[in-house]
């Protein structure tokens, strides 16, 4: 892993979404990981601290405004932006 390129998180329930967003990030020379739900995002970030997110706001389970709305309580993650991102017309 290359500690100088800036780190972003994708979270989307499609694999296609998380793909496509991750080929079009990588080609800038941008470090990317994904999470397939919001809980796989959570226990990504109790580790990790990416420079963005981005997210889609309609998942099964918990949502990606809940999951935002944990990571704005968190003085740590406070300052990180969320960019929501849909699949849906």
């Amino acid at each position: 892993m290359d500690e100088n390129k800036q780190r972003l998180l994708i979270v989307d329930d499609s694999r296609t979404v998380r793909t496509v967003l991750q080929k079009m990030l990588e080609v800038h020379d941008l470090a990317v990981d994904n999470a397939s739900s919001a809980e796989d995002a959570l226990r990504y970030l109790s580790e990790s601290r990416p420079d963005i997110i981005f997210m889609d706001h309609a998942m099964p389970g918990m949502d990606g405004f809940e999951v935002c709305r944990q990571l704005k309580a968190d003085p740590e993650m406070l300052l990180v932006p969320v960019v929501f991102l849909t699949g849906h017309g």
